[in-house]
């Protein structure tokens, strides 16, 4: 059944996608310790709560003394890791935030209109409207929308 209000979501690479955001989840970019190593000059800041890894070609990386994890890419993504197994990705060029709830395997993608897009490990999809509104699509491609003040 045609979904009518995400475009579809996508496998890229293990990590989930939303096409409309260009969000990615989990798996999506990123800067590790072994690609820095081999793409090109790096430079290493070490501060009392965290250490920063600059690569001159791709953006750095920040390791904070908690664990978490954030890289700070030349295009302004970023993407937060953090210890429980979360990650948000930021995403100034269309403004949106994809957040994966690693607990639950739920994908949550804000957008500019402050509708949130939900994606759960059961394949519904959600998207709450800024007035209170929600549209659900279920796995079984049916499809219901819900007013808010309306049962």
């Amino acid at each position: 059944a045609a979904n009518h209000f995400i475009d579809t979501p996508h496998q890229s690479q293990g990590g989930r996608l939303f096409q409309a955001t260009g969000a990615v989840a989990a798996d999506g970019p990123q800067l590790t310790h072994q690609q820095t190593a081999t793409n090109g000059p790096e430079q290493t800041t070490e501060r009392r709560s965290r250490r920063t890894k600059e690569v001159s070609d791709r953006g750095y990386m920040i390791r904070y003394s908690n664990g978490v994890q954030k890289e700070v890419h030349h295009d302004g993504t970023t993407v937060t890791r953090f210890v429980n197994g979360d990650v948000e990705t930021k995403l100034p060029h269309s403004g949106s935030v994809a957040y994966f709830h690693a607990g639950d395997q739920v994908l949550q993608i804000t957008l500019p209109d402050q509708s949130v897009l939900y994606e759960y490990s059961n394949q519904q999809m959600e998207r709450h409207l800024p007035n209170g509104d929600k549209v659900i699509m279920f796995p079984n491609g049916m499809k219901q929308v819900l007013m808010r003040g309306v049962v």
